[in-house]
């Protein structure tokens, strides 16, 4: 069984409302999706590790709330990534979005057979996250299949690609951890 790090929903609203009251939106956002730590952020002057928290953490496009679909994969099975992008910056972003395409990719360690095929033909379309900004995004992309081949535990790395300011391509990569089953 696959155990997310998103609690149910009842107690996430009440931890959501405490988080904003005392941190603010944005950094609620990051504490209650991005739930790494580091020892930095634990230090004993409040002050000096709120800034450098947000300022380390919560600072860029964040990835979060990274899963498969369906949830329970079992051996044989073709399945998704799907991941929230959440948009900190100060400038907005864009990526590709569609039928066709998509801005999420993953890599595995072991136990998933990745299958590259012939992909469509209809037109991308360009999705603009502004900063603050949130959305979720499924990969692959048509064409390519994600199947688990092997049972146990299974390690993925999650890139998102999109376009900064009207720049060059850039990305953000996450890992995760999921169990295929049997």
């Amino acid at each position: 069984m696959h155990k997310t790090k998103i609690p149910t929903l009842l107690p996430l609203t009440i931890f959501a409302i405490i988080i904003m009251l005392s941190v603010g939106t944005a950094a609620a956002f990051a504490k209650l999706f991005d739930l790494r730590t580091s020892a930095y952020c634990t230090a004993q002057i409040p002050e000096d590790t709120t800034k450098y928290c947000h300022d380390i953490w919560f600072k860029g496009v964040q990835l979060s709330y990274i899963h498969t679909q369906p949830h329970s994969v079992h051996v044989g099975d073709i399945f998704h990534v799907s991941a929230i992008v959440f948009n900190n910056s100060s400038k907005a972003l864009r990526f590709i979005a569609g039928p066709c395409d998509s801005s999420l990719s993953v890599t595995f360690d072991k136990n998933v057979l990745v299958r590259h095929g012939i992909s469509c033909l209809l037109a991308s379309q360009l999705v603009e996250l502004k900063p603050g900004e949130m959305a979720t995004t499924t990969g692959p992309a048509i064409g390519t299949t994600y199947r688990a081949v092997t049972a146990g535990m299974t390690s993925g790395s999650v890139t998102f690609h999109y376009q900064l300011d009207n720049i060059a391509m850039v990305n953000t990569t996450k890992s995760f951890v999921f169990n295929i089953i049997l």
